[in-house]
């Protein structure tokens, strides 16, 4: 059995339109906690941020099934890192994983330090983060709706 083929390209804002109407439940649940975002709009701040690096992770149809990157954050030498994909790729954690291993030395060239929070209920990605080598540091309900734990993912580069 072949795997399951992809490309990874510069993410443009097209990958936006066609990615977020496609965005894993889990995930829209995530970001509309996390900051009362839509889809589109946790899909767009990334590619308008100066100095982030973003992708998009094309299947073999040229369809566009995650975006992730990283941009600075105003402490010196830290960003944070994000992750969005379709439900194609809900059932492909291993392909997931593959992908983040090897774009992840590229995401961490500038940064001593990359961080996200990500939703308590969320498993699958916190164990993904935890294959990266983030490390779970402390949980907090201080986010947009003050109902939902998230817990701070961080990775150390070089450590």
């Amino acid at each position: 059995m072949q795997g399951y083929k992809y490309t990874v390209v510069p993410a443009e804002p097209k990958h936006i339109w066609e990615l977020a109407p496609n965005l894993e439940k889990a995930q829209i649940s995530e970001i509309y906690e996390a900051d009362g975002s839509t889809p589109h709009e946790a899909l767009a701040w990334p590619l308008s941020q100066p100095d982030a690096v973003n992708f998009a992770g094309l299947n073999e149809h040229g369809q566009c099934i995650a975006m992730f990157g990283v941009r600075p954050t105003h402490v010196p030498n830290s960003g944070t890192i994000y992750f969005l994909n379709s439900d194609e790729l809900k059932n492909r954690p291993l392909t997931v994983v593959k992908m983040c291993l090897k774009y992840l030395p590229i995401l961490c060239k500038d940064y001593d330090l990359l961080h996200n929070f990500v939703d308590t209920r969320y498993t699958q990605a916190r164990k993904w983060l935890k294959l990266l080598g983030f490390k779970e540091q402390m949980i907090t309900t201080k986010l947009m709706s003050g109902n939902v734990p998230f817990v701070l993912m961080t990775y150390e580069v070089n450590k």
